[in-house]
């Protein structure tokens, strides 16, 4: 009785530390910026840096304007984003809604304060010819796609 105890504790505590070392992500869950979608519009992006539901404590919202038949209508997405350092980072994860394409490396701007110069991942769907193309965070993933004209090259 006592060596099975002691080996389900030795088989748990394996478990435990071989779970430590697993590659963990929630890029694309959804969380809550803490901005009002409502007034999104076309390109509107808000970033929480301080979310507590993501891992590295990045929610994105992000918001565009589409043509429903006649009608523009706003369509907006609030995940988990995460730290990149090219667009191999951003792959995997869930897509949430309306973020078929998935999701791309971009380099953040002093607006964003402690994330300046830092890149995120952003879903691509959501991202305007200009960030996609010359946002990117790493060169050779803004040349080797061909959403970028040779003119944003």
């Amino acid at each position: 009785m006592k060596r099975t105890v002691m080996t389900l504790i030795a088989a748990l505590s394996l478990l435990t530390l071989f779970s430590f070392g697993c590659e963990q992500t929630d890029l694309g869950r959804y969380c809550v910026v803490g901005f009002d979608p409502a007034t999104g519009g076309d390109g509107v992006k808000a970033i929480n840096a301080e979310a507590p539901e993501c891992l590295q404590r990045l929610c994105v919202l992000q918001s565009r304007m589409v043509l429903e038949g006649d009608t523009e209508v706003s369509q907006t997405v609030q995940y988990c984003s995460q730290k990149c350092g090219s667009d191999s980072e951003c792959s995997g994860g869930e897509k949430p809604e309306h973020c078929d394409s998935g999701f791309v490396c971009i380099r953040m701007g002093s607006e964003t304060g402690a994330l300046d110069g830092k890149g995120i991942c952003e879903c691509r769907n959501f991202l305007t010819e200009a960030d996609l193309c010359l946002g990117r965070y790493k060169a050779s993933d803004r040349n080797n796609d061909d959403s970028c004209t040779s003119a944003t090259k």
